[in-house]
């Protein structure tokens, strides 16, 4: 129609064809038997990365193998196609899969273009050779990439998970086995967290994290869940990342981290193992105002300072220390972390994708 390829001929088409038959055409190509096995070879090229359940007997014309062409691109997600590491002939490849839109011309001229520089036509045998094993090569490469990815976000969610079972004293899984259920476990410790620690005004990113958890269907697939996370901590889906949403998600999984352990302790651990405050002035007119630091207890400089500072928490009544630590807590969460030096103080949520 008007230049463009149809790959469907629906009600809409013939509608079309009726009112203005001038503006489509049918072009008829001739298939001998070196296109036959081109078209073969590069079904099987193809349909090789596409998931079983959508792989079948493909018609060897070139409708039917730009069918399953557009099958596999359409699985392709924009964080494999605008990856930093792909090389300039898979760019190109990208590139032409984004905008084909005739068969023939993809099938035979594009396709081979890419990769050696000529048409079908001209290919010399050992040629076609070559220009298919790139092809698979490359295709392999594209269809992996966000595999890859998602396989390194699951690694790092279990990861903290070992971390929070480790510095909470809360166990659901020794041993995360391959395929395990990671929604399973993961509403399972946040089950077994005090309520109080649960009910926490947590900061955005860690009430995003807890709330997506809570949210998992028990019986959701793994990808599923690690994609949610990964939402969840960067405000963007994984398929549309570009390469700083990885570097967001990890720092903003240490974030997470950090604060549950924080909480946790504070709430359920001892009130006077104060261990980060460096300066707590209390006045009767004004509320508590605080400057938070990394101090360790064994520091004899820090520890005298400590010293001072309990003289102005000991006439306060426990429930009004706890206030206190919990305040902290939102302040260490708002503006007391200091940005990673691995990570671009740019670096922000918005700018997770592209």
């Amino acid at each position: 129609y008007d230049g463009i390829y149809l790959n469907k001929a629906d009600t809409e088409v013939f509608e079309g064809l009726i009112r203005q038959p001038q503006k489509y055409c049918l072009r008829m190509v001739v298939v001998d038997s070196a296109k036959r096995e081109h078209l073969k070879s590069l079904s099987e090229k193809f349909t090789a990365c596409l998931p079983i359940t959508l792989r079948s007997i493909p018609s060897l014309t070139f409708v039917g193998v730009a069918k399953i062409v557009s099958q596999f691109y359409s699985l392709i997600p924009n964080y494999s196609r605008r990856h930093e590491t792909l090389s300039v002939q898979l760019k190109k490849l990208v590139a032409a899969l984004d905008g084909f839109c005739q068969p023939e011309q993809f099938l035979l001229n594009d396709l081979p273009e890419i990769y050696q520089q000529k048409t079908f036509s001209q290919l010399k045998y050992s040629e076609k050779q070559l220009f298919l094993q790139e092809l698979e090569k490359d295709l392999s490469f594209l269809f992996a990439c966000y595999v890859n990815l998602i396989k390194r976000l699951a690694k790092a969610q279990e990861t903290a998970l070992y971390q929070l079972q480790d510095s909470t004293g809360i166990t659901v899984a020794k041993e995360i086995n391959r395929g395990a259920p990671l929604a399973k476990y993961w509403q399972s410790f946040i089950q077994r967290l005090p309520s109080e620690v649960v009910k926490f005004p947590f900061s955005t990113v860690t009430l995003h994290f807890v709330n997506r958890i809570i949210q998992f269907s028990k019986d959701a697939s793994n990808q599923v869940v690690v994609e949610n996370i990964a939402d969840a901590l960067t405000g963007a889906n994984p398929k549309n990342w570009n390469d700083k949403g990885e570097v967001l998600f990890n720092y903003n999984l240490q974030r997470v981290v950090a604060e549950i352990e924080e909480v946790n302790y504070l709430l359920t651990g001892s009130t006077t193992n104060i261990t980060r405050i460096s300066n707590i002035s209390h006045n009767k007119h004004e509320p508590v105002v605080y400057e938070i630091v990394q101090a360790e207890l064994t520091n004899d400089k820090h520890s005298k300072l400590l010293d001072s500072l309990y003289q102005h928490l000991m006439h306060l009544p426990d429930t009004e220390k706890n206030s206190v630590l919990l305040a902290l807590i939102k302040r260490i969460n708002n503006k007391g972390i200091p940005s990673p030096s691995k990570v671009d103080d740019e670096v922000s949520i918005g700018e997770a994708w592209g």
